[in-house]
């Protein structure tokens, strides 16, 4: 069993190396996600939205019994930066 520093060690590379390295800067990433959102939506969604909404898309996956041991990891990360995107932008 992972410690939970361990996790939030998992988290912190995730989202500081490895996907930004894959994707890109994460504010240009659900920057354009929230766009495509509000087109489809037709209201107005911010980069912290998309990433709480994400985070909430993984932690609904719990109760199912079949989650995933990346959902928990990909739900810090998530925060971390909806943490980080306090502004709004």
């Amino acid at each position: 069993m992972e410690t939970p520093k361990e996790i939030l060690e998992q988290a912190i590379t995730l989202v500081a190396v490895d996907r930004a390295k894959t994707h890109g800067d994460y504010k240009e990433v659900y920057g354009r996600v929230a766009d495509l959102w509000a087109a489809y939506r037709g209201e107005p969604y911010t980069v912290q939205d998309v990433l709480v909404m994400m985070a909430l898309m993984k932690v609904g996956r719990i109760p199912s019994g079949t989650t995933n041991p990346d959902d928990i990891v990909d739900t810090i990360g998530y925060m971390g930066l909806a943490g980080a995107s306090r502004d709004g932008s």
